[in-house]
C-alpha cells in the first residue's frame, strides 16, 4: 500500500472555496470522504489526505515535532531522526493513512489513522514546533474521530504527559496497565521495551464496546 492520493479539490481551487465562506466541505477523489476548509480572521486552513508528493514534508514534520520527547522519554528510546524514512514507508505499507493540516497553503501538521479491524488507531500525531498551541491538533483529531465507528485507541509514551493531557481533553481515558499491555501486543507492532514505556488511551465513546470484545 502507498500513500492515498490527495483529494481532487486540493490546492488553489479548494483554497478558493475556503475564501468564499467560513467553512466548506468538498468531496475527495474516490474515497467518499470530505476535505474540510475554513477561514478565520482572514487565514484559511485545509484538512486533507496526504499524497505521495507530501512524503518528504510528512517526514520533516514528524521529526521536527518529535524533538519534544528529548529529556522526557527514556534515553534508549529517543533517537534522531525519530522516524527514519524507511520506518515511515513501512507504517504506510502497514495501513497508516496520513491526513495533513494546511495553514494558508503550507502543510504544518499530520495525523495518521489505521484500520485494525475491530478497532481504529490514531497514529503519529505531530505538529510543527512553531505551530503548537493553536488548536491544530485538536482540529485534526476531531476530523479523524468522525471517520470511524469502531473503538478508537491511541498509544503514546508514558512520560509524554502533555500528549496524555491532550487526549484526555478530547475524551480519551487511560487503559489499565494490564489492559494496555494486551492492546499494544494485539494491535501495534512495537518492541517489548516500547510496550513497557508506553500507555494506551481509549476514547470514552468506545470503552463499553471494547470491554465486550475483551
Amino acid at each position: 500500500m502507498s500513500f492515498v492520493e490527495g483529494p481532487a479539490w486540493t490546492g488553489e481551487k479548494l483554497r478558493g472555496l475556503c475564501r468564499e465562506g467560513p467553512r466548506r466541505e468538498s468531496p475527495e477523489a474516490g474515497g467518499g470522504r470530505l476535505a474540510v476548509c475554513a477561514v478565520a480572521k482572514g487565514a484559511s486552513y485545509l484538512i486533507r489526505l496526504c499524497s505521495q508528493k507530501d512524503m518528504d514534508t510528512v517526514y520533516e514534520i514528524i521529526n521536527d515535532s518529535a524533538r519534544a520527547y528529548s529529556g522526557h522519554i527514556p534515553e534508549d528510546c529517543y533517537h534522531q531522526p525519530h522516524m527514519p524514512r524507511e520506518e515511515l514507508q513501512s507504517e504506510v505499507a502497514d495501513g497508516v493513512v496520513f491526513y495533513g493540516y494546511e495553514d494558508n497553503g503550507v502543510l504544518v501538521a499530520v495525523m495518521g489513522i489505521q484500520d485494525k479491524g475491530p478497532v481504529t488507531l490514531i497514529r503519529h500525531a505531530y505538529t510543527r514546533t512553531e505551530k503548537r498551541g493553536m488548536g491544530i491538533g485538536s482540529r485534526l483529531l476531531e476530523y479523524l474521530l468522525q471517520m470511524t465507528t469502531t473503538p478508537v485507541l491511541v498509544g503514546t509514551w508514558r512520560d509524554a504527559r502533555w500528549a496524555i493531557r491532550f487526549y484526555e481533553k478530547h475524551g480519551f481515558e487511560l487503559a489499565s496497565t494490564e489492559h494496555k499491555t494486551r492492546l499494544l501486543k494485539e494491535f501495534w507492532s512495537i518492541s517489548p521495551r516500547q510496550i513497557e514505556t508506553s500507555v494506551v488511551l481509549v476514547h470514552n465513546s468506545s470503552r463499553r464496546e471494547l470491554c465486550r470484545q475483551a
